[in-house]
């Protein structure tokens, strides 16, 4: 059944991060629009930014309840995910070379009228992916942004088995990012300003644990082959304390 309205959590007062309720009349399909009944969305830090009057949410699966007349890979019933991205020019060398994520055109959920915080969702096709069955709903949403942003460096950057991987800040990001690095083969180092995120990184399978506060642990840290920093920069020099740019120096 095709709704006439969307139930969505829109964004009231940005400044204080505060939510309400509203209906919203179901967009009309685009010709490679599909329609979806979200299941599941988690929560990214990002979705913060979204300004007041839109309803944020960018990691989100659902079950497909209509299609736009030129869809032609996704149907009626199939439980797909969406992420960041909403949309690119499909036509420019960026995009030709699969890299839509760069394309000078691209637009992301700040650009939906709703995101994933809703019981219903409009989304451009060629940006969303199949679920496989054996994964719940619950588990597939963090991977479409979080999941992506660590999976990405291990994938498009030649890391090895074996490789040493240091995975910076052990929240959200830093999690997966450990599980990634571990399920890679990889000698996972995380490193930490708190010693207090020791018991659960190594949970997630790091092998070494380092905090970056604590001087004598820097300088037994051996040299990495890579670093994924996980931390939100908005100002690097700010937020990239002295300890931390003697961990960039222990790339190989």
């Amino acid at each position: 059944m095709i709704p006439k309205q969307i139930e969505a959590y829109v964004v009231d007062d940005a400044s204080k991060q505060t939510f309400r309720k509203a209906q919203i009349d179901v967009p009309q399909l685009q010709p490679l629009d599909v329609l979806m009944n979200i299941e599941c969305c988690s929560v990214c830090y990002t979705d913060s930014f979204c300004p007041a009057g839109k309803a944020p949410g960018h990691e989100f699966i659902g079950k497909i309840v209509a299609v736009g007349s030129s869809v032609e890979k996704l149907k009626v019933g199939q439980r797909v995910g969406g992420g960041w991205q909403l949309g690119s020019c499909q036509n420019c060398d960026v995009c030709n070379d699969g890299k839509q994520h760069i394309c000078p055109e691209k637009t992301n959920f700040i650009n939906a009228p709703i995101g994933g915080f809703a019981d219903y969702v409009v989304w451009d096709s060629r940006f969303l992916y199949d679920i496989p069955e054996t994964m719940s709903s619950a588990d597939a949403a963090p991977l479409l942004c979080a999941g992506i942003t660590v999976y990405a460096p291990l994938a498009n950057h030649n890391v090895q088995p074996g490789s040493r991987v240091g995975i910076l800040g052990v929240g959200g990001l830093g999690h997966l990012g450990i599980k990634f690095a571990k399920a890679w083969g990889c000698r996972v180092v995380a490193l930490s300003t708190s010693s207090n995120k020791e018991k659960e990184a190594r949970a997630f399978g790091a092998d070494e644990f380092v905090v970056t506060k604590d001087a004598d642990q820097l300088k037994s840290l051996k040299p990495l082959d890579m670093i994924i920093n996980t931390r939100y920069m908005n100002d690097i020099n700010r937020r990239f304390a002295a300890a931390n740019w003697f961990v960039i120096d222990q790339l190989r």
